[in-house]
């Protein structure tokens, strides 16, 4: 069922969810994910784009970044929901911008993208 999502060929596929698309039916509408903002984090600046657009079209606020230093002030200065740091990020970065990321906001929701496919499932279970 679900790779139907994915498919071109899947009826109704505009190539990018729609609040009416029955991906978002599953994954929250945007009214939902609306208030949710999330700082990205990544080496790649193609990639980030693909998994801000993904974001937003699924209603989340999202702001992007290549430098660690900038993620970990984004995160301090500001209430955000999540931070994404993607895996091409060295593990090294990523434990310092987490752990210097949750000393300013014990609360934030950290994650390693894996897949830009998995990543909304991955923030409907963890942002609630």
């Amino acid at each position: 069922m679900f790779r139907d999502f994915w498919n071109p060929s899947f009826s109704g596929f505009s190539g990018r969810p729609t609040a009416t698309s029955p991906f978002l039916k599953f994954y929250g509408s945007k009214q939902m994910n609306g208030n949710k903002r999330i700082v990205v984090l990544g080496r790649d600046s193609s990639d980030i784009d693909r998994l801000t657009r993904i974001l937003e079209g699924a209603g989340y606020i999202v702001s992007s970044t290549t430098n660690d230093s900038v993620a970990v002030d984004m995160v301090g200065s500001s209430s955000y929901d999540a931070l994404l740091i993607a895996r091409d990020v060295a593990e090294a970065d990523r434990r310092y911008v987490s752990t210097q990321s949750r000393n300013r906001d014990v609360g934030l929701l950290v994650l390693t993208v894996n897949s830009p496919r998995s990543i909304l499932t991955q923030l409907a279970q963890n942002l609630r």
